[in-house]
């Protein structure tokens, strides 16, 4: 299983998308974008993760992975 942070890079790049658009469409900055997808932001907010949810997926099995990575991310 990928890591949030892989994961939210596979799903931009799969996307077609650059960090500054995926920023602009789940309302965040661009430099949050690079420390979520690098794992160099200690947390993420709900709001912050919801934007990156309603962005990226494509797929019921994309939100789900996304969901588990997040669960495993608060587990540790």
């Amino acid at each position: 299983m990928n890591t949030l942070s892989e994961l939210l890079a596979i799903l931009r790049k799969r996307r077609g998308l650059s960090q500054y658009e995926l920023s602009t469409r789940a309302g965040l900055s661009e430099r949050q974008v690079s420390r979520y997808e690098t794992g160099k932001a200690a947390v993420m907010s709900v709001q912050s993760f919801a934007g990156l949810l309603a962005a990226l997926p494509e797929t019921d099995e994309e939100r789900a992975a996304m969901l588990a990575a997040l669960a495993a991310l608060a587990g540790e």
